[in-house]
């Protein structure tokens, strides 16, 4: 079962957590070195959409920051993307709006988050 650990989160332009005293502001040009971000989409590949396109812009920039991320979505679809792993949840469609899968947390969602262990959870 996973354990409990407190998960920092990032407001605006605003960021402390575990990097004790590193406050980080990008208008100050901060650094608090490498993070670890979870980002979890309600839509991402194989559809294409703006959600998706924005979440593939945000990974490949923190690929190039040297960053650490991990992605949660829901239904089939690659497995990763950039070289960080893509946690993939059962889904199921609205009647109303088909084209946006509705994913279920499930064990593999606990699993995943507890092994990555985040810096910051994006939702």
């Amino acid at each position: 079962m996973p354990t409990a650990r407190r998960v920092d989160v990032f407001f605006g332009c605003r960021w402390a957590g575990r990097h004790a005293g590193a406050a980080w502001s990008p208008g100050r040009g901060g650094s608090v070195g490498r993070v670890r971000i979870a980002i979890v989409t309600e839509s991402f590949l194989p559809q294409v959409n703006g959600v998706t396109n924005s979440v593939l812009r945000v990974l490949e920039h923190l690929r190039r920051r040297g960053d650490d991320a991990l992605v949660v979505a829901p239904g089939d679809g690659p497995q990763e993307y950039a070289g960080y792993p893509v946690v993939r949840l059962p889904a199921v469609d609205l009647p109303v709006v088909s084209s946006l899968p509705i994913g279920f947390p499930t064990r593999r969602l606990l699993r995943g988050l507890d092994e990555f262990r985040p810096d910051v959870v994006h939702l």
